[in-house]
């Protein structure tokens, strides 16, 4: 969560949207956990921006073809 608020405060340069937008997001996960009765997940949260890494260490290839 505190990743998404300070991407949040960065995007919008204001401390108060940053805090609304972190808000209006930890209610939406929560709606959605209640209604599919679903754990956390906090990866669907805020994915990271990193592509996945494979089992052997090495990073998956940014397109689906590769």
């Amino acid at each position: 969560m505190q990743r998404f608020y300070r991407a949040s405060r960065e995007r919008t340069h204001d401390v108060r949207h940053a805090r609304l937008n972190t808000q209006r997001k930890i209610l939406t996960a929560l709606w959605r956990m209640w209604l599919r009765r679903e754990p956390f997940n906090p990866e669907r949260f805020f994915p990271a921006t990193d592509p996945p890494v494979k089992a052997d260490g090495q990073r998956a290839p940014a397109t689906a073809d590769g």
